[in-house]
């Protein structure tokens, strides 16, 4: 299994950047084609096309809590000049469905059909890979379940391949309030959160709308997107060149595998 990276056009991404995505209000947001998927377990996700239809494939996929609006400043962009791009609400986030049981957040294979089904639908023959946080758990799964022949490589964005505890941040003290069922609490963990995201603090117009599609994912759903163990250093071994950005960035890194940190 090889898969070379070369998405170096996509340095600009950052966690911080990604988050603050609306930055010119909806009624400036670009047009997209929508595209329906149906996964092998029965749920619909929601996903977009935008930017170039003739150009290199990406498939871009946000992180915990988010959901495809978190892209806009990369489709609104010169990269969509350039490269066909596709976005998509990961099960339980934005317009996708959001079963309440734990069952198919804690199914690896599930989430590694989910992306196979948006490639299949969006016609993806071999894209780029780009997985934001918690994507770089979905990510793994696609490779362990299905492989990378049918892609041209990954890249993560503040992701992993391998947990460490010991790293994940004092934001991660705001998550039990976000998992409760009191909607006032709820809310005052979500927008810490939100601004625990950020070194510097995003525009109330931006704030607003990222709060707006984190609340869309209910308190049920997020429980069950934690407790998922993650270690997927076997399966990308075959990897030639691992292309990462941002500062939180957690790789372990394997011999023979050359590591790129911006």
């Amino acid at each position: 299994m090889t898969m070379h990276l070369r998405v170096r056009t996509l340095a600009a991404l950052t966690g911080a950047a990604l988050l603050a995505a609306i930055t010119q209000g909806s009624a400036q947001t670009p047009k997209y084609k929508p595209i329906s998927v149906k996964t092998p377990d029965g749920l619909t996700i929601s996903a977009q096309e935008w930017g170039n239809p003739n150009g290199p494939e990406i498939l871009l996929i946000h992180g915990f809590g988010q959901s495809h609006l978190s892209w806009m400043r990369q489709v609104d962009s010169d990269l969509a000049k350039e490269f066909r791009i596709i976005t998509y609400d990961l099960r339980g986030h934005g317009y996708s469905d959001k079963p309440l049981d734990k069952a198919p957040y804690h199914d690896n294979k599930a989430w590694g059909d989910e992306v196979k089904a948006v490639m299949d639908a969006a016609g993806l023959k071999r894209p780029v890979l780009v997985g934001w946080s918690y994507a770089g758990r979905v990510i793994s799964d696609y490779v362990t379940t299905h492989g990378a022949d049918r892609i041209a490589g990954i890249n993560f964005v503040d992701a992993a391949i391998k947990g460490f505890p010991e790293f994940a941040g004092e934001n991660l003290s705001n998550a039990p309030g976000m998992m409760s069922d009191d909607l006032a609490t709820n809310i005052a963990a979500t927008r810490a959160f939100v601004r625990g995201c950020f070194e510097k603090q995003p525009t109330a117009d931006d704030f607003e709308a990222m709060l707006s599609f984190n609340m869309m994912v209910p308190p049920k759903v997020r429980a069950n997107l934690g407790g998922r163990a993650l270690d997927a250093t076997e399966v990308m071994s075959g990897a030639t060149e691992v292309l990462a950005y941002g500062t939180a960035v957690i790789v372990e890194p394997l011999e023979g595998t050359n590591i790129y940190n911006s």
